[in-house]
């Protein structure tokens, strides 16, 4: 499986209601979404599923992602957990051949770790709407599931391929 971790737009400093859950992309990180998801759908191929976690700025970047892939988007609660061995264990029961998943840090990084190196070491750093390409070689009979990086791109570079 090819599998795309797209960290959420940069959002506000705090939600509406105080809640972490509740923040929303600022139009700043509106913009730069678009932006960096129109370069993404040049760059990857177009997942079958975009899954986003239930905070209110991953479900809006995984939209804006949706709408620049064409691709259909459904909320994922486990992705809002910052539990990486949940999220390895659900790839291990997908079939989709490309997905895209659309949530925060500390738990993608250490999501794309794992099922590169069965463990973290924070060698990795995801910045705000950044991106990792793995393939995922998933086993379900041996119940074993490992990665290859493939790429990882930085705002920056996304930016800079979508002439912002």
């Amino acid at each position: 499986m090819k599998l795309l971790l797209l960290r959420h737009g940069k959002a506000e400093d705090k939600g509406s209601d105080g809640n972490d859950d509740s923040r929303q992309l600022t139009d700043e990180g509106i913009r730069n979404a678009i932006a960096v998801t129109d370069a993404l759908a040049r760059l990857a191929d177009t997942p079958e599923l975009i899954l986003a976690s239930p905070k209110v700025r991953d479900v809006q970047t995984a939209e804006i992602a949706g709408q620049a892939f064409g691709a259909p988007v459904q909320v994922l609660d486990l992705l809002g957990e910052n539990d990486p061995d949940r999220i390895i264990n659900d790839l291990m029961c997908r079939r989709q051949s490309r997905l895209m998943l659309v949530g925060h840090e500390p738990s993608f990084s250490a999501t794309a770790e794992k099922l590169c190196h069965q463990t973290w070491h924070g060698y990795i750093a995801l910045k705000t709407t950044g991106c990792i390409c793995l393939e995922v070689f998933c086993d379900p009979q041996e119940d074993s599931i490992e990665a290859q990086l493939l790429w990882m791109t930085t705002p920056k570079m996304l930016l800079a391929l979508s002439g912002e």
